[in-house]
């Protein structure tokens, strides 16, 4: 942190500020007819404090803190207007002292006013802001660090969620059952079935580390998964993927992001062979969308809570954006981000 390295610059910045809150303190009692037993005086520096510190919020809330650059110029600005303030202030208690006692040593003069104005500034001014904006930069630095933590961690649950939620000894089951059943009925389809469950759980293992993959093997994945329910439920779904290969190279995607969102159409709608589910998946600039007709089951399918959260939750944590979701009586339709190939999250 830059406030806890004690550099030669540090130091010498140090003695300067001390020797000019010294030289400051020093004149204000010379020149300015300052009496620190006064009550009076006591008022005009709380209220200094008071103006310093309202300065510096309404500078700060001008504008976002996100560099030195504009830490000095919040600083600066709003010396400037707490010396514009502090100075009437002074100027305004002092012609009220001297109108109703008549006392001319409260008269102010030129050398008095610039003497108060700079006492203000350096004596009080530049010790209030610097603890608060110190405070301020510590707090959004740990805040910053906070929220990377988080968000490492939400992603870490987030991928743990979803390959939990893929590899349910349920989904393994039911279809270990297909294919028990494909074997001696059509043995050259229950060799299919089986490479395609195979390359299903191939993938799976293969990225599940990662942060994106390529939108032409997430494609093949989501196209296997449709197979093997198709193989399971006679036929009852009709995917229909409209991309070209430019697209399908040319952009990169969460891993099981578009699985997941075909699954949960076929989990929450009623299919069947004489009425297939239509579920369609196209490309637009930047992203890509899942839309499929609505027929909601009679019957409430228990839900492990880790569909479209799970997605909003990954795209949250790598900072890609929003999901957007669509939803009317006729269909429902999910649209999520999609990263360029020299993206920098697909290396991770």
């Amino acid at each position: 942190m830059l406030f806890y390295r004690l550099t030669p610059r540090t130091v010498v910045t140090a003695l300067f500020l001390s020797s000019l809150l010294y030289i400051s303190l020093a004149a204000a009692q010379r020149y300015g007819q300052t009496n620190f037993y006064n009550p009076l005086e006591h008022l005009l520096v709380f209220l200094y404090c008071l103006s310093s510190y309202l300065c510096l919020v309404a500078c700060m809330r001008s504008r976002q803190m996100l560099s030195v650059r504009d830490y000095l110029a919040v600083t600066l600005w709003a010396g400037l207007l707490n010396s514009m303030l502090t100075t009437a202030l002074w100027l305004g208690i002092r012609l009220v002292v001297v109108l109703e006692s008549g006392k001319d040593e409260w008269l102010p003069s030129i050398a008095s006013v610039l003497v108060n104005t700079g006492y203000t500034l350096c004596s009080v001014y530049l010790v209030v802001a610097g603890v608060y904006l110190s405070f301020h930069y510590l707090y959004q630095a740990n805040q910053a660090e906070l929220d990377r933590r988080l968000a490492e961690r939400a992603s870490a649950d987030a991928r743990l969620k979803l390959l939990v939620q893929q590899f349910t000894p349920h989904f393994l089951f039911n279809n270990l059952n297909v294919l028990a059943a494909l074997i001696s009925i059509d043995p050259a389809r229950a060799t299919d079935f089986v490479t395609k469950l195979a390359r299903l759980y191939r993938f799976q293992i293969q990225h599940k580390d990662k942060a994106s993959v390529p939108l032409s093997d997430e494609l093949e994945f989501t196209q296997d998964y449709m197979d093997l329910m198709n193989m399971r439920f006679d036929d009852a779904y009709r995917l229909r993927i409209t991309l070209d290969e430019m697209a399908r190279s040319a952009w990169r995607i969460l891993p099981g992001a578009l699985q997941s969102l075909v699954e949960n159409a076929v989990k929450h709608n009623v299919a069947s062979h004489d009425e297939p589910l239509d579920i369609q998946i196209f490309c637009c600039p930047g992203s890509i969308t899942v839309h499929n007709a609505l027929r909601r089951r009679r019957q409430y399918l228990p839900s492990t809570r880790t569909g479209l959260d799970n997605i909003r939750q990954r795209y949250r944590s790598l900072g890609l954006g929003e999901i957007d979701v669509q939803l009317s009586e006729q269909f429902f339709s999910v649209t999520i981000p999609l990263m360029e190939s020299k993206d920098e999250h697909s290396d991770h």
